[in-house]
């Protein structure tokens, strides 16, 4: 009689290993506020053993980012989108050929799925992410691991090169798609319409869950309010940016209108970064030019070297302000408040997600007074508490489900696997 192991019980008893392709140890701290959040929820449930990152930079730890990237980066933006990607694919074709995937290939040695996520990962900028994510996704299929999407951002315009990049990563290996806002999902759906790829499904960024990781301090008394003002490097911004113009003047000038109307207003101001080479340089510029050099009510955070001092820094604020994505979701997740200046979609999106459109504005002259009245208003009223409690409810409830799938296709996949035994 020949018994095959097509029964999935004695598979669904057993503790899966989940491989996580991100940009955990990205000197930009804010994604690996997202690895950690996501590594966090997934590793509470039952059927998980262990959650690891696989940085698609290589990197292997905090503070190992690319040195002079500003550098870099202001070399491609004097090159043509059509050149720009020339270069960047052959140069990041070599660098994954063979440094990444070797790298990949050992760390995904003993893992039962993968999970790509979080963060802006679905971007053609420099074709960084596309390239990258074809020869991770490669790997991927070679192990024959069953694979998700989850809490990315998606790019409302690729090039087609990015494109087609993509969907051959994609294409017949996802279980499903997991997106963070409904811009994205709607993008998602645009980009990678066809049978062999999901249609996305809505969650929400997991670094909201960032209070997990690191717990809330106890409530600190002072004399005055503290701002964080979380500044990005223009070359970055406009490196990034589809419609708005960033200049350094443009930018000191707001920032220096921003400072006065905060002290007048009776808050003291504590300046920071998200961690990127490229904004503490910008930073250390700025500093001069806003009076924050040896004012009593300036001061300077150190620079965050990992998540948790970039959430511990949010934390000890009363609000903050800031062009930062990640600087706004970790200020919502310690229900801090928070003005998001725009400059990419995916911050307006948060902001119109948590019903706080109107804290999402531009850096402008113009906005300086409707800034402070904004913090000012939200400060002595306080952020709802339920909508908080609910949104991170939502939040875990959708990482359950990305969970699940996983559990029903390593069990389909190992039971397809299974040899047929005779007895």
């Amino acid at each position: 009689m020949s018994l095959t192991m097509s029964d999935p019980r004695p598979l669904a008893s057993l503790r899966h290993r989940i491989a996580i392709f991100n940009v955990k140890y990205s000197p930009n701290v804010g994604d690996g506020a997202i690895a950690e959040s996501l590594e966090t929820e997934l590793a509470r449930h039952a059927s998980i053993e262990r959650v690891t990152s696989i940085d698609l930079a290589g990197r292997s730890a905090y503070g190992h980012g690319l040195r002079h990237r500003g550098t870099v980066l202001a070399v491609l933006q004097r090159l043509s989108p059509s050149l720009r990607d020339a270069v960047s694919s052959v140069l990041l074709r070599a660098l994954t050929e063979f440094r990444l995937r070797p790298v990949w290939r050992k760390c995904l040695d003993g893992q039962n799925a993968v999970v790509i996520g979080g963060g802006q990962l679905i971007q053609g900028t420099d074709l960084n992410f596309p390239v990258k994510l074809n020869a991770a996704m490669r790997e991927v299929r070679r192990r024959k691991l069953p694979c998700l999407v989850y809490g990315v951002g998606v790019a409302q315009t690729l090039s087609p090169e990015a494109a087609r990049l993509f969907r051959r990563a994609f294409a017949g290996s996802l279980s499903a798609v997991f997106v963070r806002d409904t811009e994205s999902q709607a993008a998602w759906d645009r980009h990678f319409a066809q049978p062999d790829i999901p249609r996305a499904r809505l969650c929400w960024d997991p670094a909201v869950l960032m209070d997990a990781v690191v717990p809330p301090l106890s409530s600190m008394t002072r004399k005055r309010y503290r701002i964080g003002v979380g500044v990005a490097a223009p070359l970055v911004l406009a490196h990034h940016a589809l419609d708005q113009h960033f200049d350094a003047k443009t930018l000191d000038d707001f920032w220096a209108s921003l400072a006065v109307g905060l002290v007048k207003a009776g808050f003291d101001i504590a300046w920071f970064t998200n961690g990127a080479e490229e904004d503490e340089i910008y930073l250390d510029q700025l500093m001069p030019k806003v009076g924050g050099i040896g004012a009593s009510n300036h001061a300077r955070i150190p620079r965050p070297l990992h998540p948790q001092a970039l959430a511990k820094s949010i934390a000890e604020c009363d609000g903050i302000v800031s062009h930062r994505l990640h600087a706004n979701i970790l200020a919502f997740a310690y229900r801090k408040v928070h003005i998001g200046l725009t400059w990419d979609a995916k911050l307006t999106s948060f902001f119109r997600a948590t019903a706080r459109a109107e804290c999402a504005m531009s850096a402008t002259q113009d906005n300086v007074a409707p800034i402070v009245a904004l913090l000012k208003r939200d400060i002595e009223n306080g952020l709802p508490l339920a909508t908080h409690e609910r949104l991170q409810v939502d939040a875990r409830t959708m990482i359950g489900r990305a969970a699940a799938v996983l559990d029903e296709a390593i069990v389909a996949e190992a039971s397809c696997s299974q040899p047929v035994l005779q007895r």
